[in-house]
């Protein structure tokens, strides 16, 4: 594996740094640098454990409090609000899709980032499962 998300992020934080301040840019670098040092420890144990990598088996999964995402109080963290627009060019709104959907699924990503763009059979896949049932969008 290639430090190739981290590189790709410095250079686009680089080339923008102008559009952000400097507690902005520094929170930018910083997680981009933590990117790029959890790279080169997983190419250190791809190497000395081919397959490690892998994707999971069918049907596996994490629970939110093993995977860190529940609070000391048990209850869920909120995911951070977000504006920004989707891959046909119409704003998306945080607040607006989570309060108007059952079920919710955003996937960041891009195009440089191979385990990305090797999940979208995957997500289609789910997209079109949840699709049949109601108040259900996925954004890509």
């Amino acid at each position: 594996t290639e430090q190739i998300m981290a590189t790709f992020l410095l250079n686009t934080i680089e080339n923008g740094k102008d559009n952000f301040t400097a507690d902005e840019l520094k929170i930018l670098k910083d997680g981009a640098n933590q990117i790029k040092e959890i790279e080169g420890k997983l190419t250190i144990l791809e190497q000395k454990y081919p397959g490690c990598g892998s994707k999971p088996s069918e049907g596996e999964s994490v629970d939110a409090e093993s995977a860190g995402m529940v609070s000391e109080n048990s209850e869920l963290t909120k995911f951070p609000s977000f504006k920004g627009k989707d891959l046909d060019g119409k704003d998306v709104n945080s607040d607006d899709i989570f309060s108007s959907n059952n079920v919710t699924v955003i996937n960041f990503w891009f195009t440089t980032c191979n385990p990305c763009v090797g999940e979208l059979g995957d997500l289609e896949k789910l997209n079109k499962e949840l699709a049949q049932k109601r108040r259900y969008r996925y954004r890509y």
